[in-house]
């Protein structure tokens, strides 16, 4: 049979243009929809981050808040005649401090000198306490010369229960029950908790004398606000709240029994389109976004705290 020979065609110009049309539209649609689920994306990550630091930042303060007051075996301390230095460096204002175990106030102004990168109109809370596990202890810090340490005699014939504060080993001398064996010594906290300028949850404590630069612990957290819980009642305290306030007065600080924070946090980095020019409430305070921070995304947390081992102690049996 005989065989024709069919030339190959290809496409006309009308159907590449076609097609090619067609891949265009395609493959916006595909750009919009991979740029849409990366914003996205960005933004879930921005926001998870937000709500970790503002989640650590409360946990890391309720947790010292709970400590605060805890001088191993020694019960509730003096009241000092005046209201110790916010940041106590000797000896003397250290141990007046244990009557006072927490502190606080809010920037106006220049800050306190140990916190002088406070941000302003910002809250800043002192806590003093002792660590919860005696030096030389599994996974407790050793003795350390010239930082404050505290002892306390369980010895019938030796002051029992009035703490020792002191620096060097020797000067404690403190005994058990037994007036032999020597009492267990723990290391004495001064901290206090701010914000920087830069949004930071930071610290600074007392270490060897002095206390240390600031330690910056969380980032992304922009204000900070305190409410104290007094235990005020006129004949017995019973370790129960009878009246909350932003500001105490010299001597009500050691009344203190329960602390309400309040915290705001934002996103670290800021989300395209966005503007956030809301007036946050936190408790009887008021807090404002800064005009040149709109454009973060934030967050406020809060909760209350009991100061156990002040509370506790007043408590009828």
């Amino acid at each position: 049979m005989p065989v024709t020979n069919t030339g190959q065609r290809g496409f006309s110009m009308i159907e590449v243009m076609i097609a090619m049309a067609l891949g265009l539209v395609i493959l916006l649609a595909v750009t919009v929809i991979f740029t849409n689920n990366s914003r996205t994306r960005s933004e879930m990550e921005k926001s998870g981050r937000q709500v970790e630091n503002g989640r650590y930042a409360l946990t890391l303060l309720s947790d010292e808040i709970s400590n605060a007051g805890f001088w191993g075996e020694a019960g509730t301390q003096n009241v000092p005649a005046t209201l110790p230095p916010l940041c106590p460096l000797s000896a003397a204002e250290v141990s007046d401090a244990l009557g006072v175990p927490v502190q606080g106030g809010s920037v106006s102004g220049s800050a306190p000198s140990c916190i002088s990168t406070a941000k302003s109109a910002s809250d800043y809370l002192a806590i003093r306490r002792a660590s919860t596990c005696a030096t030389g202890s599994s996974g407790c810090d050793a003795f350390v010369a010239d930082y404050f340490h505290l002892q306390v005699s369980a010895c019938a014939t030796k002051t029992p229960g009035v703490p020792l504060v002191k620096t060097v080993a020797a000067d404690l001398t403190a005994k058990k029950r037994d007036c032999t064996t020597a009492a267990p010594i723990y290391r004495l906290l001064s901290r206090v908790y701010f914000i920087s300028g830069a949004d930071v949850l930071s610290r600074v404590e007392l270490e060897n004398g002095v206390y240390s630069g600031a330690t910056q612990l969380v980032e992304g957290i922009e204000q900070l606000h305190f409410e104290y819980g007094l235990d005020t009642a006129p004949v017995a305290r019973d370790g129960a709240v009878d009246l909350f306030t932003a500001t105490p007065t010299a001597t009500q600080w050691p009344d203190v029994v329960a602390i309400r924070i309040w915290l705001v946090a934002r996103n670290l980095e800021k989300t395209p389109g966005y503007v956030d020019g809301r007036t946050y409430q936190l408790g009887g305070s008021s807090y404002s976004v800064p005009t040149g921070a709109t454009g973060y995304k934030r967050e406020v947390y809060s909760t209350t705290v009991y100061l156990n081992n002040v509370s506790g102690r007043r408590q009828a049996p």
